[in-house]
């Protein structure tokens, strides 16, 4: 055997072997990097659209102009864990002051090709002078926990508890007392879900204390469905010095469908005692409607902004009018189909229907408010209601005639007339004289808010 060709024989072999493991190794490394990318990828394209979720519906919330807003949003992500921070605030949008509620904080842990964990803590500011029970004054107790997960394909569920705390809320005056509140926060298919219970909400007020027993809620906004808003509410007991409810459930829902906003619900009470009156049933169906939707959040947002309108631009001012004149045109009703109720004395019901004409001011062509307003009530009854305090007032003024089928009662108001069982003398003027110079007084400060230099004035 020739030892040169075995020489050779060896190298080669010794060549392929490594370069071999060489190509194992590179397909080794590689696929780690490829794994470790992955993770470092998904788990960034996590913080960052957990980033852009908590802060778009944090805008979103400061474009309600509910009074509420938040500020000093800090998001720091990170591959394992991101954090984040954010101030609730509350106050006066058109002078824009504002008390500090609470701060809220939040981790997030990043589970590579899983859910999420997030944990939410929100300790009170300030303002509202929470105190948790049992918490020292060098440490300032949560007033909220929740933890939850949130999936990649952008679903949140989350339970949340509420300790028994207590605050003082300076703009009212009111010493609020929560005690015992838990519920699951959720979204799903474009749906945001809300739900808790609470074993008891006081409201002690300066002159008056008022309990719920037995909360329980829900809501639901589905921003990109017709069925916006549906928020239901029960109540277990009410009580105040003057007033006694059991088992209440109220149910109201917002929809829009084609710039049409209808707001509708129901209010049912088992047993109810106001000032002594029992009443065995409570029942009432009522709603609200506006054809032009776009119109009315215009001018909700611009009279929000500028004070009820008196701190508007020329700009606003054209705005506003033409907002108006679009409403108006489109047309705008609220009415209680149904408000009735049972006790001792018998049956007693009430229904109402309240909106806007298209009526024009004479001097400025602006929408005439006053003269637009327009009013259709009547209510019936047994008569032996007469004798109770408030109904016996409507019936020696005349609101309120006891007839032969009981106690009955009609009022229109249309162009500034008013109308009560027919007629327009007493108690017709009495009623025509009071809302005559409550609009006076509401009115007109729309209307200046509507008019532009000149142009009306």
């Amino acid at each position: 055997m020739n030892p040169c060709r075995l020489r050779d024989d060896f190298k080669m072999a010794s060549y392929r072997q490594t370069f071999g493991l060489t190509l194992f190794g590179k397909f080794f490394v590689g696929t780690i990097l490829v794994v470790i990318g992955s993770l470092v990828g998904e788990m960034f394209l996590s913080s960052e659209e957990v980033k852009k979720g908590i802060h778009g519906s944090l805008e979103v919330s400061n474009k309600l102009n509910s009074g509420f807003k938040f500020e000093n949003k800090v998001h720091e992500a990170g591959l394992i864990e991101s954090y984040g921070s954010f101030d609730v605030v509350y106050g006066n949008l058109c002078k824009s002051e504002f008390l500090p509620l609470s701060k809220v904080s939040y981790q997030i842990t990043h589970v590579p090709f899983g859910s999420d964990k997030i944990e939410v803590v929100a300790t009170p500011l300030k303002y509202f002078k929470a105190k948790v029970s049992g918490q020292t004054e060098d440490k300032q107790e949560p007033i909220l926990k929740a933890s939850g997960v949130l999936t990649d394909e952008g679903l949140v569920q989350m339970n949340y508890q509420i300790p028994t705390t207590e605050w003082y809320d300076q703009i009212s005056g009111a010493l609020i007392s929560i005690t015992e509140t838990s519920g699951k926060i959720s979204n799903q298919a474009g749906q945001f879900d809300i739900q808790g219970v609470s074993r008891l909400i006081e409201v002690g007020l300066p002159n008056d204390s008022l309990g719920f027993e037995g909360v329980n809620f829900s809501a639901k906004f589905a921003p990109s469905r017709e069925e916006a808003i549906l928020v239901s509410l029960g109540v277990g007991k009410i009580k105040s010095g003057e007033l006694f409810a059991r088992d209440m459930s109220l149910r109201v829902q917002s929809t829009v469908k084609e710039r049409i906003l209808v707001t509708d619900g129901t209010l049912a009470i088992d047993v109810a005692s106001y000032k002594g009156n029992p009443v065995e049933k409570v029942d009432a169906v009522f709603d609200f409607s506006a054809n032009d939707v776009d119109s009315l959040f215009k001018i909700r947002d611009i009279l929000s902004a500028t004070c009820g309108g008196k701190l508007v631009d020329e700009e606003q001012r054209l705005e506003l009018r033409m907002s108006a004149d679009e409403l108006v045109k489109a047309g705008i009703q609220a009415r209680v189909s149904r408000f009735s109720w049972t006790g001792p004395r018998g049956d007693f019901n009430f229904e109402a229907s309240a909106g806007m004409s298209e009526e024009k001011n004479a001097n400025t062509g602006l929408p005439d408010f006053h003269k637009g307003f327009f009013l259709e009530a009547k209510g019936s009854g047994s008569s032996l209601y007469a004798t109770m305090p408030f109904m016996s007032e409507l019936t020696k003024n005349g609101t309120l005639v006891n007839s032969n089928n009981g106690l009955v009662g009609t009022m229109s108001i249309e162009k500034k007339r008013v109308s009560v069982n027919g007629k327009s003398s007493w108690p017709a003027s009495f009623y025509e004289t009071e809302i005559n110079d409550f609009m006076s007084s509401v009115v007109p400060s729309i209307e200046d808010s509507l008019q532009m230099s000149g142009l009306d004035k």
